[in-house]
């Protein structure tokens, strides 16, 4: 399995199944990956002290990957939680 392929995999597989996840970019080069996608999920839980309202959010993200031996040896993975305090009307003061 190829780099490309292995990340789709991880993309299809691990992210829960009423969770919205749309990948917008996925990189391979080598033993090296990224993968830049949006999801979305409606608000059903506490989220840093935000009640659930059941509105749906939107979050983007980025994982960065090296793979060994055909599998994921490391990752990387940023999102912008940001993004959804703005949702919820709960942007900190800068």
């Amino acid at each position: 399995m190829d780099t490309e392929e292995l990340l789709r995999r991880y993309y299809d597989e691990v992210w829960a199944k009423d969770t919205r996840l749309e990948l917008r970019m996925l990189v391979a080069d080598g033993d090296r990956g990224a993968g830049f996608w949006e999801m979305e999920w409606v608000h059903t839980g506490d989220f840093f002290g935000a009640p659930a309202d059941g509105k749906r959010l939107t979050m983007h993200g980025a994982d960065f990957f090296v793979v060994r031996d055909g599998r994921i040896a490391e990752t990387w993975h940023t999102e912008a939680v940001l993004e959804v305090f703005g949702q919820l009307g709960m942007t900190p003061k800068l």
